[in-house]
């Protein structure tokens, strides 16, 4: 299904704010740190509504969301298995 520009960039923003409510949630102790990342980043999102401006925001999120994933690996590698099976890494 052929999606139009502006479909792309909000798909892309929303892959990338489901890949830091993972990472944030991998050791199941959020931390307030955390939802403020998210909300200033929706609220910059809703104060300045352009594809530059959600594509920065998703990029913004994706950055964050690789760094928790590498600081809170430990918890990630049960959180995968528990996904993906045994065969994970590790």
């Amino acid at each position: 299904m052929p999606l139009a520009g502006r479909e792309v960039v909000e798909l892309a923003l929303t892959i990338a704010l489901t890949l830091f409510a993972v990472a944030a949630l991998a050791t199941l102790r959020p931390e307030r740190v955390d939802a403020l990342i998210v909300a200033g980043v929706v609220a910059v999102g809703f104060v300045y509504p352009t594809s530059f401006v959600r594509i920065a925001s998703a990029f913004v999120l994706l950055v964050f969301a690789i760094d928790l994933l590498f600081d809170r690996r430990r918890a990630v590698r049960p959180l995968y298995r528990a996904v993906f099976g045994r065969g994970g890494p590790g």
